[in-house]
């Protein structure tokens, strides 16, 4: 049967005009996220798009629907229905011929979103596909019963991806407080310098490796016998390649190329590719720091796969001082840095390299540098393998999806396949 016939598309969902009520906009939508938050709560004076708890919201416009902006509303504490943005196609499941969980993944279907970007119409930058036009898109709709096995698991298979990512962003928000409380904050030596010996109830051996008292430098105040080094004598910052010079070769050896685009939404099928005989150093593995410094910066563990590293974009590494260092060192100067890209108002916002230089730290000594290597070179070793184990759960995911759809997958073999993984 059709899509639409398959599907409520743009279905009736009564709001009061004036009214409160959750609001999504087309940012909050995460291609990588089963579920998409409102992003305030905003009075409805007429305009958007209109979506009750569980309906599906699928960008209709470019770049957005090829990047794979569709997610499910999942209002927070509430079950209110909400609107949002414009660029919205509400998708729900029908009464009695789909499941909402099945209607999800039906949108999600590679090939369905393969042929509503064919469906695009408008100026280019601009075009959207009409809601209309879904209606000739074909496709099998099993009993509901094997539906919701279907979605069920599909949805497994998510539960996991987002408990890997969850404990991901845990991971990051405890090594970042400690790497402040120690590095920044100096939290146990002053704490020392107060007259605690065990500086703040570390343990004995690793409270000895904080010195108890402050000296003046150039930074201001810090550990005694710690050195001031700003970020390019900690780490090398290397800038990528301008990769149109480096393009794919038939018959030969590719990688996708790794632009700031990849840095926020991962490698898609709009990424482009470059010949893989670059030198060694702008390849990119898994678990490489990347730091954009051009246009959006923002500082990532890198765990989507090999890549080809692209201008604007740094590899961090350091011959010196263990990874978990000179990423949250790096972390630590962000803020600052976006501020200098933004002052920038007549160009495309960038720091230069002599930002590096000004950008400074107190830096251990080696002894407390390796004794926190054990903590923090041990979360950030977690935060690697839980990102990787992710990534390789949403290519199992996308790779069952269309062959459950399509029925070249028995359910049941799937179901098998999840338990063995489980």
């Amino acid at each position: 049967m059709s899509f639409t016939d398959a599907v409520s598309v743009n279905p009736h969902v009564p709001l009061k005009k004036g009214t409160t009520y959750p609001f999504v906009e087309m940012a909050a939508v995460d291609p990588d996220s089963r579920s998409v938050h409102e992003s305030e709560v905003r009075v409805l004076d007429g305009g958007g798009s209109r979506f009750a708890a569980g309906d599906t919201l699928m960008a209709r416009i470019t770049p957005c629907l090829e990047n794979g902006k569709i997610a499910r509303f999942r209002p927070i504490d509430t079950t209110s229905p909400g609107f949002g943005s414009t660029e919205f196609i509400v998708i729900r499941g029908r009464s009695g011929v789909t499941d909402n969980d099945f209607a999800y993944y039906l949108t999600k279907w590679p090939a369905f979103r393969q042929y509503a970007i064919s469906q695009m119409t408008g100026s280019s930058g601009r075009q959207r596909v009409p809601a209309e036009s879904l209606s000739h898109f074909e496709v099998i709709v099993p009993p509901i019963g094997i539906q919701r096995r279907i979605a069920a698991i599909l949805g497994s298979l998510d539960d996991k991806i987002e408990l890997n990512r969850r404990m991901n962003r845990t991971l990051e928000r405890m090594a970042q407080a400690l790497f402040k409380s120690w590095f920044i904050d100096f939290d146990p030596v002053r704490t020392k310098a107060a007259g605690d010996p065990t500086a703040g109830g570390l343990p004995a051996p690793l409270a000895a490796l904080f010195p108890d008292r402050l000296v003046e430098s150039d930074l201001g105040e810090i550990p005694d016998e710690w050195a001031v080094q700003s970020l390019d004598e900690i780490a090398d910052y290397l800038n990528g390649l301008a990769c149109q010079k480096y393009p794919a070769v038939e018959g030969k050896t590719s990688l996708p190329v790794i632009k700031i685009r990849e840095l926020r939404q991962g490698i898609t099928e709009n990424s482009d590719r470059a010949t893989a005989e670059v030198a060694a150093k702008y390849i990119i593995n898994d678990g490489d720091i990347l730091f954009s410094w051009s246009g959006s910066l923002l500082v990532t563990i890198w765990c989507n796969g090999r890549g080809v590293l692209n201008q604007h974009v740094f590899k961090v590494t350091s011959a010196k001082y263990p990874k978990w260092y000179y990423y949250h060192a790096t972390k630590h100067h962000l803020e600052e840095f976006q501020r200098i890209a933004a002052d920038k108002a007549t160009t495309m916002g960038h720091i230069q390299r002599h930002h590096l230089t000004n950008a400074k730290l107190a830096v251990p000594p080696e002894k407390l540098m390796l004794a926190a290597t054990e903590i923090l070179g041990t979360a950030i070793g977690r935060r690697i393998n839980a990102l990787r184990q992710a990534r390789t759960l949403a290519r199992l995911r996308d790779t069952l999806l269309p062959k459950l759809l399509s029925g070249e997958v028995e359910v049941s073999e799937a179901e098998a396949a999840i338990r063995e993984v489980s």
